[in-house]
């Protein structure tokens, strides 16, 4: 038999031993790429997070995530919210539980503490506004858009190398930091579903949309000070976008440490 003969025999036999993969033999596997570095949920939109060692995670998003908000009395617009875009000392108000009671209290850039409903905190943020405002107690939240964000631990550090300034990923006020990703590789896998832990608690959570960025990412965490580089930065170099949206496809318990894995042919 000639040589052509023997390869094409050969081929022959390698095809029927493994055959090619197809869309119906092709198993559904899963691949480590991460792990979650950091959580955070909001309990008062605009005021400063809440750094969790875990946090189960609901259809509407992390518990007690942007729960409450205060609102412009008189605002008939879809988005009447007291942000730091107006107030920007807003972000150094520090929600907190109280540990025997349960209640949300906040404590003020000065150092006073209040129930989240007392009426001294509403005067005090009602004359920050310069106008009515109220607060609101909301069971699915008060999200811009879809109830998680995130990104990858490397993502804020990148945009501050092109700023030649660090810059602090508090800013983006986002829910989950996932490290072992590359910088932006949280857009590289949208329209994917990525799995959070392990066993009957993990949660799955399906990357839809970029998030856009407003004025608020310009003001600092601890300060408050403005800085309107970083908005024009993020405009001109990110099409305006930083971190992702993500619905939630199943709930279960996020864990600081977690495995983040995503569905994949292989």
């Amino acid at each position: 038999m000639k040589n052509g003969s023997y390869f094409l025999l050969f081929t022959f036999l390698l095809l029927v031993d493994n055959p090619p993969r197809t869309a119906e033999n092709t198993p559904m596997t899963t691949f480590p790429l991460g792990r979650v570095a950091q959580i955070w949920y909001y309990p008062v939109k605009s005021m400063r997070g809440v750094s969790l060692q875990e946090a189960p995670l609901l259809w509407t998003g992390l518990a007690g995530d942007r729960r409450h908000a205060f609102v412009f009395a008189n605002d008939p617009s879809g988005f009447p919210w007291l942000t730091g875009r107006e107030f920007p000392d807003m972000v150094r108000y520090i929600p907190h539980h109280d540990p025997q009671t349960g209640v949300l209290h906040i404590t003020t850039p000065t150092g006073q503490s209040y129930p989240i409903q007392d009426p001294a905190l509403l005067a005090e943020l009602t004359a920050a506004a310069g106008e009515p405002i109220h607060l609101l107690n909301l069971r699915r939240g008060a999200y811009d858009s879809l109830p998680i964000s995130l990104a990858s631990t490397a993502t804020a550090p990148a945009l501050g190398r092109g700023l030649d300034v660090p810059l602090d990923a508090r800013r983006f006020r986002l829910n989950i930091f996932i490290e072992g990703w590359p910088a932006f590789a949280e857009e590289e896998w949208l329209g994917r579903t990525i799995h959070v832990g392990r066993g009957e608690e993990a949660a799955q959570l399906y990357l839809s949309r970029r998030i856009k960025r407003c004025s608020m990412i310009n003001i600092e965490p601890d300060t408050a000070e403005r800085n309107p580089h970083i908005l024009r930065h993020i405009v001109q170099t990110r099409d305006e976008c930083v971190g992702t949206h993500a619905q939630v496809l199943q709930m279960g318990t996020l864990r600081v440490g977690d495995e983040v894995r995503i569905k994949e042919q292989g």
